[in-house]
């Protein structure tokens, strides 16, 4: 969240910015309880292979991010 708050293109409207965050963080916390709590045990697998797929998206993603003035 840092580096969140240091790239916002203009420190007017952060409150604003950071909404967007918190809007694109959501879904995965609303999403990940419910397909849980559904079903047998075995669906604890494909859960983890979806966020290791997520962590290494995110981890190219932020690579790519030359600095923050």
């Amino acid at each position: 969240m840092a580096l969140v708050t240091r790239a916002l293109p203009d420190p007017r409207t952060a409150a604003k910015d950071l909404r967007v965050v918190s809007i694109t963080d959501a879904p995965a916390s609303a999403i990940a309880p419910p397909f849980l709590a559904t079903g047998p045990n075995w669906n604890h697998p494909p859960l983890f292979a979806v966020a290791a797929l997520s962590v290494l998206v995110g981890a190219v993603l932020v690579i790519r991010i030359k600095g923050v003035t």
